[in-house]
């Protein structure tokens, strides 16, 4: 073999090596940046469903437990609402958990302090009556009346009536939304949409006694108002 043959075979042999190398190497690094070894597609759950989250966990955690919470693995869905699950202290995964049950189409204003003006311009169900410093909203959906009270200009109560034959659905809806005292006093039940007083913004008053009507309907109440 002459001398430039050899040269030549010689480079030829280390280009390949080299580019052998470096494919090694670029698959590596790119298997690293795509593969995760957590499950972090997000999850939408219906209350109380359960997700178990595929990887090796070793720690985990929810940012709001009262929507769902989570245990080595498996998250669980408890209220209406979102939150992020952690796992490891580093990979996130969204959880939206949603209802089962609806009374509306659309969720009551809770936003309180707002003014007649602002609620006005949010809620489009319903029939509108209003007076003094009551809005009053009859036949939304399964709601025979949706009543918006200002004190001061500003919300501070909100009250829901759903004819009695729509009982358990409107047990269930309130349910999936708050935390409910187990205790029953005179067919009235009180809520409140965290585990806590001090999370939470809003708490109820449900009224099961049937005593109430709106035009020939007889209903159920719920008044929801500023936990504080």
């Amino acid at each position: 073999m002459t001398y430039k043959k050899k040269f030549v075979w010689t480079l030829t042999s280390m280009m390949v090596a080299m580019m052998s190398v470096g494919f090694i190497s670029c698959g590596s690094d790119d298997e690293d940046d795509v593969v995760s070894p957590i499950d972090t597609t997000p999850a939408t759950l219906f209350v109380g469903d359960t997700k178990t989250v595929e990887g090796n966990v070793t720690a985990s955690k929810s940012e709001n437990t009262f929507v769902a919470s989570v245990k080595n693995n498996l998250i669980t869905a408890n209220h209406v609402g979102n939150t992020t699950v952690v796992i490891n202290n580093k990979y996130n995964i969204l959880v939206s958990v949603i209802p089962k049950y609806m009374i509306m189409t659309s969720e009551p204003v809770l936003d309180w302090g707002i003014t007649k003006e602002e609620l006005k311009s949010r809620w489009k169900l319903g029939t509108l009556e209003e007076k003094d410093n009551i809005l009053a909203y009859h036949d939304c959906g399964d709601a025979a009346l949706v009543g918006y009270s200002f004190k001061n200009g500003k919300l501070n109560s909100v009250t829901i009536a759903v004819p009695t034959s729509k009982g358990i659905k409107f047990t269930n809806y309130l349910t999936e939304r708050f935390f409910m005292d187990p205790r029953e006093i005179k067919d009235q039940y009180v809520g409140i949409d965290a585990y806590t007083l001090k999370d939470a913004k809003t708490s109820i008053v449900y009224d099961a006694s049937g005593g109430y009507k709106v035009g020939s309907a007889t209903v159920y109440l719920c008044t929801y108002m500023p936990a504080n």
